[in-house]
């Protein structure tokens, strides 16, 4: 009797203990959203053993993706060790799938594993969103400026905004800015050369671009230009006038556009009195004034002051070398010959003992054009214009 009882007891021990030793795999898979359409993409199976058995490792289950409704993709998927109750793995299916837009798509991933006691967690429905990344667009070029005056910037951004943007502006870096529309665009007015270069670009979905675009604003000071003080000149007397700056532009105020300008009466017909010569130079497209005034008259000593500076130049024009006659400059003697920019070509010094002298030039090949020769010693100076033909 007591044998039969017990056989009984082993028979139901038995009984409960395979109806307690359950084999259950689920497939778990939340929806995805991504910052691009990356091409071929592996598809992950994530599943959790929810019986009460462990798999053992090297087991294959047999799965299946499908997207979009397409043509199912069935395979077999080994676990790679042993899958304990409770445990949870991601495993990817061998062959890729190729996702080129920028949509959701949806997914279905379903497992037929043997022995499995619950199928109603074998299937999973899902979607996976791609979005584009963002970037720039229309941008301003590399400019430049007058230092003082206000400079544009503006760059356009593309996606999904409103954005945060991360950037440079000369040793200054501003790291996830706020901007809500889709153009940045600013005015500023900088001390010194700047360049602005936008770092990154993160859209509302949280995709982020490397930019590394750059935009440089050149920064361009006034020229300084001086054509000396307020002086007053003797009717038949030059006074040449240098602007600086070489490889500017020059505006003279009766039209010429050298660097240096060689004043006298006939500029105004020979009327004498106050005259005004002033200049724009322009450098860079920043244009500066300068202006002097001359008052033209006939010198206390009259003619008498003027017969003693007189200075002529013969041939002229002239092929290349060519005579100077003076007066009334003594002692050691400096001849140049600056050509329209003031640029020296030619210079030599020679002593003069007489009252009234001549001199010969031969200051070689010259190009053809205008020139000054300026003669003086250390209380004189007079100048002409020369012309080599």
């Amino acid at each position: 009797m007591r044998i039969k009882i017990l056989a009984a007891l082993i028979l139901i021990m038995s009984l409960s203990l395979k109806t307690m030793a359950q084999v259950d795999v689920k497939v778990i898979q939340e929806n995805q959203v991504q910052c691009d359409t990356a091409g071929l993409v592996s598809i992950p199976l994530t599943v959790i053993n929810t019986g009460t058995v462990p798999i053992i490792g090297g087991a294959p289950i047999m799965s299946t993706y499908k997207i979009n409704g397409g043509t199912p993709v069935v395979e077999s998927i080994d676990f790679v060790s042993n899958f304990n109750p409770g445990d949870t793995v991601t495993l990817l299916f061998p062959t890729k799938y190729r996702f080129n837009q920028f949509i959701t798509y949806n997914c279905m991933i379903a497992i037929d594993y043997l022995a499995d006691n619950d199928v109603t967690n074998d299937t999973v429905h899902f979607t996976s969103t791609f979005n584009s990344f963002p970037g720039y667009g229309v941008h301003s070029s590399d400019t430049a400026v007058c230092l003082g005056s206000p400079a544009t910037l503006m760059m356009e951004l593309l996606g999904n905004g409103p954005w945060a943007i991360t950037f440079v502006i000369g040793t200054d870096t501003a790291y996830g800015l706020p901007i809500n529309t889709s153009v940045i665009e600013t005015e500023m007015t900088l001390d010194s050369t700047t360049t602005f270069q936008l770092l990154t670009v993160t859209d509302v979905n949280g995709c982020t671009t490397n930019i590394g675009q750059g935009i440089t604003i050149t920064i361009n000071d006034y020229p300084t230009v001086s054509l000396g003080t307020d002086t007053s000149m003797c009717a038949g007397q030059t006074l040449l006038l240098d602007a600086g700056n070489p490889g500017a532009s020059y505006t003279w105020w009766d039209g010429q556009a050298s660097q240096s300008y060689a004043a006298d009466t006939a500029d105004w017909n020979g009327v004498l009195g106050n005259h005004i010569v002033w200049v724009d130079v322009n450098q860079n497209d920043c244009i500066s004034r300068d202006s002097v005034n001359i008052n033209w008259s006939i010198c206390p000593q009259g003619i008498e002051t003027l017969n003693e500076q007189h200075f002529e130049l013969y041939p002229n024009p002239t092929a290349g070398s060519f005579n100077i006659s003076f007066s009334g400059i003594t002692g050691m003697v400096s001849c140049e010959i600056l050509d329209h920019a003031a640029k020296q070509v030619y210079s030599e010094t020679f002593m003069n003992s007489e009252y009234q002298a001549s001199h010969q030039c031969y200051p070689g090949n010259l190009s053809s054009g205008a020139y000054y020769v300026v003669l003086h010693n250390s209380e004189t100076r007079l100048v002409q214009k020369l012309i080599i033909e």
